[in-house]
């Protein structure tokens, strides 16, 4: 599992937006810098980024009346094994997120992400 280009947030289904959800639910929590080859890129970044990309998720899954826990609207919560951790990896005062959030999804990635999801769709 990775994260899809955010670009494609506002075009995933359910299923695969609580796929994300639940993913980075898991980074969050207790597998924070327990690196995989397939989502490296992540752990090269603050835990902010994340963070960001997460809310875009949720917002996403709102909009199809899902309730997610507020507790994970807050950069500090990192789920019910760690619970909250103010510290300088979960709280930074002033960072600036640009877009896309991740500079690994570039228009390649757009492309290869785009592709995948056609033939996710093509399966069904």
């Amino acid at each position: 599992m990775h994260l899809y280009h955010q670009d494609l947030i506002p075009y995933l289904s359910q299923e695969q937006l609580l796929k994300q959800h639940y993913e980075i639910c898991k980074i969050r929590g207790s597998k924070w810098n327990k690196q995989k080859d397939y989502q490296k890129y992540i752990y090269c970044h603050p835990y902010q980024y994340l963070y960001a990309f997460h809310l875009l998720i949720i917002k996403a899954l709102e909009k199809y009346q899902f309730f997610v826990n507020p507790l994970w609207k807050d950069a500090c919560y990192r789920g019910m094994e760690i619970g909250y951790e103010v510290s300088s990896m979960t709280f930074i005062d002033k960072m600036t997120i640009h877009h896309p959030i991740y500079p690994e999804h570039n228009q390649d990635y757009y492309e290869q992400c785009l592709k995948e999801l056609k033939m996710i769709h093509k399966n069904e």
